[in-house]
C-alpha cells in the first residue's frame, strides 16, 4: 500500500494525505499493530520461559513488565495471556504476525487459552478457529469461539454456578444510623429476578419523588 506520510510524522500532518491516502495509511498502521502485537507477545513469552525477572530482581514477570513499560495490572493480564497463546500455538502467532486475524481476535483466542478447565483444548481445535477469526466478522468468530469453550468446559461452567449457589450469603445490618444491605452468590436467574424487583422499585420509587416534587 501506498501513501506520502512515514511511521514517525506527528499526528496532525495527516490533514495533509488525500482519502485514499488516509485509508491506506490506516490499514498499514494496522498491519503493523498486528505484527507488532505478536512480536512483544514472543518476547513476553520468552522472557518468562528465562525468567528474566528474577535478573532485574523483580519477584515476577508482571512485575518486569511494569517495570519496564508502566503497564497496568489490566494490560500484563492481557499481554501474558496472548504471550501464552502465541507460545502453545504458533499457529496464531504466525496468523497474527502476518496480519491474517486481529488483535481483538487474538485476544479471545488468548482468554479461551487461559481457561483453567478447557484451555488445553484449544490446541486442538486452533486451526479451526483461527480460519473463523480469519474470514469471519470478528461477532460471528467470537460467537463460534464461545460456543466452543461452553461445549469444552461444561462440567466446569456447571460447578461454577453450582460453587455460586453454594456460597451465597445476605446481610442486613444498620450502619452509621442507615441501612446496609449486601448480598452474592446464587445463580443467573436469581440475579435477574432481584435486577428486575430492584429497577421495579426503584422505578416506583422515581415516580413517588417525581408527584412530590409537582405538588
Amino acid at each position: 500500500m501506498g501513501g506520502t506520510a512515514t511511521a514517525t510524522e506527528a499526528p496532525g500532518s495527516m490533514a495533509g494525505l488525500g482519502d485514499v491516502e488516509l485509508t491506506e495509511r490506516f490499514r498499514r498502521l494496522e498491519l503493523q499493530l498486528r505484527a507488532t502485537e505478536a512480536e512483544m507477545a514472543a518476547v513476553i513469552a520468552e522472557a518468562g520461559r528465562r525468567s528474566l525477572h528474577l535478573v532485574d530482581g523483580h519477584r515476577s514477570l508482571g512485575g518486569w513488565l511494569k517495570a519496564n513499560a508502566n503497564w497496568s495490572n489490566n494490560q500484563v493480564t492481557r499481554r501474558r495471556r496472548l504471550a501464552r497463546l502465541v507460545d502453545t500455538i504458533p499457529a496464531a502467532g504466525a496468523a497474527l504476525a502476518a496480519g491474517h486475524i486481529g488483535v481483538a481476535q487474538a485476544d479471545e483466542l488468548a482468554r479461551v487459552r487461559a481457561n483453567p478447565r478447557c484451555g488445553d483444548s484449544l490446541i486442538d481445535v486452533a486451526p479451526l478457529l483461527l480460519e473463523h477469526a480469519e474470514h469471519l466478522s470478528f461477532e460471528d468468530s467470537r460467537t463460534c469461539i464461545r460456543r466452543w469453550e461452553l461445549l469444552a468446559d461444561l462440567d466446569g461452567a456447571h460447578r461454577h454456578r453450582a460453587a455460586n449457589i453454594d456460597a451465597r450469603t445476605a446481610l442486613v445490618t444498620e450502619l452509621h444510623g442507615a441501612l446496609h444491605l449486601s448480598a452474592s452468590g446464587g445463580s443467573a436467574l436469581d440475579a435477574a429476578e432481584m435486577q428486575a424487583i430492584f429497577a421495579r422499585f426503584a422505578e416506583h420509587e422515581f415516580h413517588t419523588d417525581a408527584a412530590a416534587r409537582d405538588t
